[in-house]
């Protein structure tokens, strides 16, 4: 972490850990900065193939997808995000 807070994370020394609630192994989720860090946003990475999992969230996120495709179903809608977007 450098001045002002400013933490830049080697993508190549990240490690994911089990996210509980899907099949195992089927999804890998690790948190990279969180309030902890003395932040008010957080991230992470996390990574699945097809799996589906109910998520209920109590804090506001933003969703980026590198590749493939993210499917988001809230209230009978489904919203469906694409490598390159945000979400």
């Amino acid at each position: 972490t450098g001045k002002g807070g400013i933490k830049v994370i080697d993508g190549s020394s990240v490690k994911f850990g089990r996210f509980d609630g899907a099949e195992p192994h089927c999804v890998g989720l690790t948190d990279l900065v969180t309030g902890d860090d003395g932040s008010s946003m957080a991230a992470g990475f996390m990574q699945w193939e097809n799996a589906f999992f109910p998520w209920t969230l109590n804090y506001d996120e933003i969703d980026m997808v590198l590749e493939g495709e993210l499917h988001v179903r809230h209230e009978g809608e489904t919203m469906i995000a694409k490598a390159g977007d945000v979400m």
